[in-house]
């Protein structure tokens, strides 16, 4: 709990944990909060798990934001509704959805995970969201309505992800953006080479590894 007056970045300093992923983990609750606005006392915050990743250094990845904006927009979709949380196939009688769909995704559990850093790459949440349209379509036939709600949401998400990866590949890319910064490629690649075989000797095979820096070396 908050003491009064405090903010987030007091809170996060106290628990050793990042302010940037707590704003985020408490939007839905406080759409408000920020780093520095003041709170009452009392204020209950999710904080971020340390061992995650989540430390007092820690950062949103870049991708994090633009994603959120996908998943939001998602959301406040009028076809969205069938989709904002776990189908509760126990309670509509379809006993057959745990079988025909054995990996259940909604928006609701898509924007958990991101929001709680669960996710560690752009693509784990674009296949997460491309999860809920695949099990909706395929156990509703093509004439039910859940159906073609899900087709209607497919396309809209295929939509913002295009234009999100356009906007990656126009930027140049994380690696990229970090190179410009000044940041140097940590990239290590390997490669084997077969050496000359002379007559009536062993082949012999290096492997040799790319590092930054020292170039190939063996």
């Amino acid at each position: 709990r908050c003491k009064e007056d405090e903010r987030v970045k007091d809170v996060a300093a106290r628990f050793g944990v990042s302010a940037e992923w707590m704003v985020t983990m408490n939007k839905d609750l406080y759409p408000q909060l920020n780093k520095t606005v003041p709170l009452k006392a009392g204020t209950t915050l999710r904080l971020p798990d340390p061992e995650a990743g989540m430390d007092e250094s820690a950062t949103l990845p870049p991708w994090h934001e633009p994603c959120l904006q996908i998943v939001h927009k998602l959301q406040n979709s009028r076809y969205a509704w069938p989709f904002q949380q776990p189908v509760d196939w126990e309670a509509l009688g379809l006993k057959d959805y745990p079988f025909i769909c054995p990996h259940p995704m909604d928006l609701g559990t898509v924007r958990s995970k991101l929001v709680t850093g669960l996710y560690r790459a752009a693509e784990e949440f674009a296949t997460d969201v491309k999860q809920t349209w695949d099990n909706a379509l395929t156990f509703n036939p093509p004439e039910d309505e859940i159906h073609k709600f899900a087709l209607k949401m497919q396309s809209l998400f295929e939509s913002e992800w295009k234009a999100y990866k356009q906007t990656v590949s126009v930027g140049g890319g994380e690696e990229a953006r970090n190179n410009s910064k000044g940041g140097k490629n940590t990239a290590m690649y390997n490669k084997v080479v077969r050496l000359e075989e002379e007559a009536g000797q062993d082949k012999f095979y290096f492997v040799l590894h790319y590092v930054p820096d020292m170039h190939w070396c063996h």
